[in-house]
């Protein structure tokens, strides 16, 4: 299963340098990402929790009839449109992976529909981080 580390040695044993974008090198790959894009990421999976965790709270609470606050409520109802960013999320992660494994694409194209893949991910996410902001209010983190 060599993946990117072992097309990586490939491309540097044959010479194919102008092949090699920072997403194939381990350590670059790192570095890539903006701060921006590690917070809206950071901050997505959050929110999630968070909405997960209000969900949860109101099932409880109709099963022990305990009172759930408002605000829990409210985050709970964005249970939808969390169900729907975590399937574009995971249905790019595969895309991404099954665009890893391709052998028969050329590094070009690979690269391009992977960076794609990418901004729809981010895309999704910054939507659902912005509709929980715009239901709960800023968050202080």
């Amino acid at each position: 299963m060599g993946g990117r580390v072992t097309d990586l040695g490939a491309k540097i044993a044959f010479g194919n340098t102008d092949d090699i974008s920072t997403s194939d090198v381990p350590f670059l790959r790192q570095l890539r990402s903006t701060t921006a894009d590690w917070l809206d990421r950071d901050r997505y999976y959050k929110f999630r929790r968070e909405v997960r965790e209000a969900v949860e709270a109101v099932e409880v609470g109709a099963e022990t009839r305990e009172p759930v606050s408002d605000e829990i409520r409210l985050m709970a109802r964005l249970e939808g449109a969390l169900n729907i960013a975590d399937d574009v999320v995971s249905n790019t992660k595969k895309q991404i992976r099954t665009l890893n494994a391709n052998s028969h694409m050329d590094d070009a194209r690979r690269r391009d529909l992977k960076d794609r893949a990418y901004a729809r991910r981010r895309k999704q996410m910054m939507r659902f981080n912005r509709l929980f902001v715009q239901q709960m209010g800023a968050q202080g983190e």
